[in-house]
């Protein structure tokens, strides 16, 4: 059983190779000599391994492989079409979400593959210089704003304190004209 997948894997592969690379006699060289299991096995691992680090591709890396499980034709077949069903459209809503990073990747792929991000590792040390510069202003910034709300806090203290004693002195001179606008001989009613 386990000969016949292999042929038929090393079949598909000279089908594939043919496709590719036609029938030219200056075609690099094919696939090593060795096992092509263990080959197929050493390319699956260096793949797992460029994706460790990017959460959504190992989780569609998990998904690929129980999916080739149960899409291959000498899988044993004791689970039902339904539960087969349920395990890929479990794995949608990843998919989906791998497919909208990969269309927002594309979309900006110009701007990323622009020569000025190339050039970005050469300025590190500028960027680095202006960041922290930023920094410190901002930090400025905030120290002098404080010190401005607290003139203002105390700005409207005093101007509470002179509405209050302007309003005090208003009385005392309402008070003053009150009594000076009286006429002398009602200070005289007044006295008796």
């Amino acid at each position: 059983m386990e000969a016949d997948r292999i042929s038929i894997l090393e079949k598909l592969v000279s089908a594939l190779e043919l496709k590719v690379y036609g029938t030219n006699k200056d075609t690099p060289a094919s696939l090593p000599s060795g096992n092509l299991l263990e080959e197929v096995k050493q390319v699956d691992n260096n793949i797992g391994n460029a994706c460790i680090g990017h959460p959504y591709a190992t989780a569609l890396l998990s998904h690929v492989k129980l999916l080739d499980k149960l899409m291959d034709p000498f899988y044993e077949d004791y689970q039902t079409e339904l539960s087969k069903r349920e395990v890929i459209l479990s794995a949608e809503n990843e998919i989906v979400k791998y497919a909208q990073q990969l269309q927002q990747l594309n979309e900006k792929w110009p701007a990323l593959n622009d020569k000025y991000y190339s050039e970005i590792d050469k300025h590190t040390e500028e960027i680095e210089k202006l960041v922290e510069n930023e920094r410190k202003q901002r930090e400025l910034i905030k120290q002098q704003t404080e010190h401005i709300n607290t003139l203002l806090f105390r700005y409207e203290q005093v101007m509470l304190k002179f509405s209050v004693v302007f309003d005090t002195l208003e009385k005392e001179i309402t008070a003053l004209e009150y009594k000076t606008s009286k006429k002398p001989e009602e200070d005289n009613k007044d006295d008796k």
